[in-house]
């Protein structure tokens, strides 16, 4: 059995300014931004044209992933409710997120839906280690980041959610991760 991955771009916003972020450097950062009819109707025609249809099943796939980045995806918090509420109830699609960890609260309340309808959620939040990641991912008025991407990884595993930790690393960096 196979899984289709889909990635979305949801916003080329983003609360963080990295210093190694190529995202702001590439053109497509000027793309338009996604509105709420756009969005749910661009996941209905993705879910359409796989689950939905036979041909899907005949090529050996039976599961959709969609990821869900940006910029920082939690700033259209109400793109990735919209998302979960019409995939809650689908055993066969599921969502992960690639979050800075700025805006961990609502996250943390929509794992708990899925864990209670017996889906896996899966948040990957960026963190580099100290001191580098507090060099390199601040906030745009150039203040460390590091405070709440651990008080938000904290939150996660207080509340049982499953999370991975990326990490960007150059080589002045090795040191620092473990």
């Amino acid at each position: 059995m196979k899984t289709l991955g889909i990635e979305l771009n949801l916003t080329n916003q983003c609360n963080f300014n990295c210093s190694y972020c190529y995202e702001k450097q590439e053109k497509y950062c000027d793309l338009d931004e996604w509105s709420e009819k756009d969005f749910t109707n661009t996941i209905y025609e993705i879910l359409s044209n796989t689950i939905d249809n036979s041909a899907f099943y005949e090529n050996g796939y039976d599961n959709v992933a969609f990821t869900l980045w940006g910029g920082e995806p939690t700033i259209k918090m109400n793109l990735i409710k919209l998302l979960n509420d019409i995939i809650i109830n689908l055993p066969n699609v599921k969502f992960s997120i690639i979050t800075n960890g700025s805006n961990i609260d609502d996250l943390i309340e929509i794992a708990k839906q899925n864990y209670q309808n017996n889906k896996d959620i899966h948040i990957q939040v960026s963190y580099d280690g100290n001191p580098i990641h507090d060099l390199n991912r601040v906030n745009f008025a150039k203040n460390a980041t590091s405070k709440i991407v651990i008080e938000s990884m904290f939150k996660l595993y207080k509340n049982n959610i499953k999370f991975q930790v990326k990490s960007t690393i150059p080589h002045e960096n090795i040191d620092n991760i473990f």
